[in-house]
């Protein structure tokens, strides 16, 4: 499985990583800082098979937030069959809704317990690990 993690947190980037890598260690990780260094990075992939199985999407960011990468992503048929898992701080209400309508996957807010917080990133991470088998 490839996963693109848009996220301009560093330290939520390691520590994601970290969780993957170590219970998911066939799983390809990419990531990048905001919504538009992520669409550059799908536009640029030639092959559809090369395109991430899964991303996981946070809202607040710099220069391009996920809601606004969302608007894009629905408008183009290829980028929109990618599942898309909003994983961010944001517990309000209008985000969740204006995501779903926008075709998310699911939407998770992280918690600042870590225990909590990797079990979550594993639930998403085995619910797509079995979705694509």
């Amino acid at each position: 499985m490839k996963i693109l993690l848009v996220d301009d947190n560093k330290i939520t980037a390691i520590g994601l990583k970290k969780i993957v890598s170590t219970h998911s260690p066939s799983t390809t990780m990419y990531s990048v800082e905001n919504g538009k260094k992520a669409l550059d990075f799908l536009f640029a992939i030639e092959h559809k098979s090369d395109l991430p199985d899964l991303i996981l999407l946070d809202i607040n960011m710099p220069v391009m937030s996920g809601i606004e990468m969302l608007e894009i992503k629905k408008q183009n048929d290829i980028l929109f069959k990618i599942p898309t898992v909003i994983h961010t701080t944001s517990s309000d209400n209008k985000d969740f809704l204006k995501c779903q309508e926008l075709g998310i996957n699911g939407y998770f807010v992280k918690n600042i317990d870590y225990k909590i917080y990797k079990e979550n990133i594993i639930m998403i991470i085995d619910y797509w690990l079995k979705s694509f088998k």
